[in-house]
């Protein structure tokens, strides 16, 4: 997903510099910037945010696997109490 945001905004803002450098006119090119910079500076900051996250989760979310546990454990316990009433 973050590499996905970072191709995008990227994209964008290669246009932007380019639309700068070719010479637009002033007001075009403030526009440009005014309207897509904030745009793009959210979407980078939202691309860190995503390989943060899966940084962290790298070897898997230490309470989902404790919550896995629990319900195999309870699952379990739950068969053998079916097995022992019948």
């Amino acid at each position: 997903m973050a590499a996905f945001i970072v191709a995008i905004y990227g994209y964008i803002l290669s246009k932007i510099i380019g639309m700068l450098e070719s010479g637009h006119s002033t007001e075009d090119a403030t526009f440009m910037v005014a309207f897509f910079w904030p745009k793009c500076l959210l979407g980078f900051c939202l691309a860190a945010w995503f390989v943060g996250l899966a940084i962290r989760d790298w070897h898997g979310n230490v309470h989902r696997m404790l919550l896995l546990r629990l319900l195999d454990a309870q699952q379990k316990e739950a068969k053998r109490d079916e097995n022992v009433a019948t």
